[in-house]
């Protein structure tokens, strides 16, 4: 969270509106170089955003499968993707404001909670224990509970790397966190502090908790998306699954408005440019992209740990670390001491960051997690 607020801090010191802007007005300041890669930051966010939407299609096209299948209806994967994709992807991803999804956050955060609740009462009641041959083991062999001698010990090691990678895509929206803060009401930094501290400590607690539920329920053979572990004659797992996909669904414009922002700022389009109608071509364009590669690839897992460690590292650690750091140098002589020495925090934070994703690169690429 502090890097999400740090962008935040950068953008009233620098009046920006949007990342790139951010950028422009604090590292491309200072010449040379930094001008010159200025380019890397809106390409950054489009790669990392549009794997999330990538990602995101690629749930909802499994749980729309599953949801089918539940009710007696065995369609493709393919066709519940282009449905979806079609009726209901379409007309939300040509929203222009973010503000208008407020009011289905809350519906979409209970949906998460209820997930979490149904995995805890799972996890327990022996539903899916082998030992206890449990009602719900009618899932293919690969999705069903597996665990080794030392059963009650996740297998980390070096995966911790790539587990921290996954993380980041997790909670990566920071190239929506200067929209975020400029359309917050009363959008002071205190204010901008609390909403987001809030936010992220109590996602953190549902992911961790939902990674514990499903790991002592599944093992070793814990999904890359954990619902298709659970049967489809689980009612329950069903009620989760369509939770899931009404927050997915309502979820997805945020990362998609950032990748189109991202490719406006790439080729310096101008206001002018932007009409309704143009905006409106380029969400097609963007979106038939999307849905392609959720067709062509279905390891999850791979997708969020190759967007995290290639593409999030940079926009999360790399660029805000260096607009602050410019931002306090362009203050001269008035910078206070704090300023300075948070300053150069935030670029041992940023090694710190790189560290992780060259090692969680090269986890996945050599196999180290195996």
């Amino acid at each position: 969270g502090y890097y999400f607020v740090l962008l935040g801090r950068i953008c009233k010191m620098t009046m920006a509106a949007s990342y790139r802007e951010a950028w422009d007005r604090s590292a491309g300041t200072r010449g040379g170089i930094l001008k010159k890669i200025s380019f890397l930051v809106p390409l950054s966010i489009i790669f990392i955003a549009g794997i999330g939407n990538v990602a995101y299609s690629m749930i909802l096209a499994d749980t729309v499968k599953s949801l089918a299948e539940r009710f007696g209806h065995h369609i493709s994967r393919t066709a519940s993707l282009m449905t979806l994709t079609v009726f209901v992807l379409l007309p939300l991803c040509m929203v222009k404001k973010l503000s208008v999804l407020a009011p289905f956050s809350a519906v979409g955060t209970a949906g998460m909670v209820f997930t979490l609740v149904v995995m805890a009462i799972r996890c327990f009641d022996g539903s899916y224990d082998p030992e206890q041959n449990g009602r719900y083991l009618d899932t293919a062999p690969d999705l069903r509970p597996y665990f080794s001698d030392d059963e009650h010990m996740p297998p980390l090691g070096t995966n911790i790397f790539l587990l921290s990678c996954m993380c980041f895509l997790a909670y990566f929206c920071h190239y929506n966190s200067p929209r975020y803060y400029t359309e917050l009401k009363n959008n002071t930094i205190p204010r901008f502090t609390t909403v987001i501290n809030v936010s992220f400590t109590v996602t953190a607690l549902v992911y961790f908790a939902i990674g514990i539920f499903g790991y002592y329920t599944f093992g070793a053979n814990t999904d890359g998306y954990i619902l298709n572990n659970y049967s489809a004659n689980d009612d329950l797992a069903s009620i989760c699954r369509f939770a899931i996909a009404i927050s997915v669904t309502f979820t997805y414009p945020l990362p998609f408005i950032g990748t189109r922002d991202g490719i406006l700022d790439l080729f310096s389009v101008s206001d002018e440019l932007q009409s309704s109608t143009n905006l409106n071509i380029l969400t097609l364009a963007m979106l038939s992209a999307f849905t392609l590669l959720a067709w062509h690839f279905t390891d999850l897992e791979l997708m969020n740990a190759v967007g995290g460690a290639a593409f999030g590292t940079a926009v999360v650690f790399i660029f805000p670390s260096i607009m602050f750091y410019c931002a306090v140098q362009n203050i001269g002589s008035e910078v206070t001491f704090r300023l300075k020495l948070e300053s150069i925090l935030v670029l041992v934070l940023m090694c710190a960051g790189i560290a992780m994703g060259v090692i969680g690169i090269l986890v996945m690429t050599v196999g180290l997690g195996e």
